[in-house]
């Protein structure tokens, strides 16, 4: 990859954490995130290699043809843009400047906080718990961001500093369940933590980690989700547990024409959405579903040898996808390091700078005998 395009994709990424300030901290809207989004377009277009482009861009064109119809598709096209701009960087290139840019933030916030810059608001819930934002607007994007540092840190050093990985993600992960509250993302750590513990345990590691039932885990979860917005009116109280997420979906499934689940509903931007599943299905209809759904079987198919310890990750990230839209919210961009991870594998452009080619075609090879 040459000089450009490598400061290009460099560029790419510390856009977004530019956008995460502005959209998310100071709050600001319209011209000013427009003008950032236009970069970040051109930056990614920057960071491509046009004389090796493969049909799969396709898509990028096809989602940007279908945002005319329904705006909420753009999202997608940059989304598949920016996997198809860093897929030739190493996964740990990726991590580490993702991992340096979210404990900036995370530096800036609290210094600021204590500063008087900005306020760390607290939620009082009906119990009266207190949960604590940390200048994020809301706690459950604070535990979004959390878990996507937590993520970069595991895709870093979990395959190599075991020790290390698992006790930083236990005391971070306590900390900011502490400020804010966020059950979700307590659960999501914890899990996280016990399939790491299982995969280096020889004895749990293959039947829990079956790649078949990995494949499968995100079709799962989407039909469960359907099957409860379908079937609200029966389960009230399970909806009212779940903060009548079921009913939002209803609404969307009963107010969507044919059309409009096959390319998307524009009543997306309008209802809240708190399930990748349900997001991703809503914003680009069946048709980007469907194109998201073959790069995550793809990708898990096509990872071998050392780099399944990369599944851990997946089944929490995917479990955390069932009650809130990590997966395509780009604005909390740590969390895209997963996509990435697995646009790498489906398209056959991993590559891990802490292993040579060499290593991993023999760890390829020797997973086919």
């Amino acid at each position: 990859m040459n000089t450009l395009r490598t400061i290009s994709a460099t560029v790419v990424i510390l856009l977004f954490y530019v956008k995460f300030l502005l959209f998310r901290i100071w709050e600001l809207e319209g011209t000013p995130i427009t003008i950032l989004d236009i970069f970040s377009y051109l930056f990614c277009l920057l960071s491509i290699d046009f004389r090796h482009v493969k049909y799969n861009i396709f898509w990028v064109f096809v989602f940007l043809g279908l945002s005319v119809f329904v705006s909420s598709a753009r999202t997608l096209a940059f989304l598949f843009l920016i996997l198809y701009a860093l897929k030739d960087i190493s996964i740990r290139q990726i991590a580490a400047a993702n991992l340096f840019c979210s404990i900036a933030i995370f530096a800036y916030l609290i210094f600021s906080i204590q500063l008087g810059l900005i306020t760390d608001q607290v939620l009082i819930t009906a119990n009266g718990t207190e949960r604590y934002d940390l200048g994020m607007k809301n706690p459950n994007i604070l535990g979004l961001f959390a878990y996507g540092l937590c993520s970069n840190l595991y895709v870093l050093w979990g395959n190599r500093h075991k020790f290390i990985t698992f006790s930083l993600i236990s005391l971070f992960g306590t900390w900011v369940y502490i400020h804010s509250g966020s059950r979700t993302f307590l659960f999501s750590i914890v899990l996280l933590l016990g399939l790491y513990l299982s995969y280096n345990n020889k004895h749990l590691s293959s039947p829990l980690f079956n790649k078949r039932m990995i494949m499968w885990l995100p079709f799962i979860f989407t039909g469960m989700t359907l099957l409860m917005a379908i079937a609200v009116q029966a389960v009230p109280a399970l909806d009212i547990l779940f903060s009548f997420r079921f009913s939002y979906y209803n609404q969307l499934l009963t107010g969507s024409s044919g059309l409009q689940l096959l390319i998307g509903n524009p009543m997306i931007d309008e209802i809240v959405i708190d399930s990748s599943y349900m997001h991703m299905a809503f914003r680009a209809g069946l048709l980007g579903y469907t194109l998201f759904a073959y790069i995550y079987y793809k990708g898990i198919k096509n990872t071998f040898g050392t780099d399944k310890y990369i599944f851990p990750l997946v089944i929490s990230t995917l479990c955390y996808g069932i009650t809130e839209s990590l997966l395509f919210y780009t604005v909390v961009f740590n969390n895209m390091i997963l996509w990435i991870f697995l646009f790498q594998h489906a398209t056959n452009t991993f590559h891990n700078s802490s292993y040579s080619l060499k290593h991993e075609n023999r760890l390829l090879y020797s997973e086919h005998l």
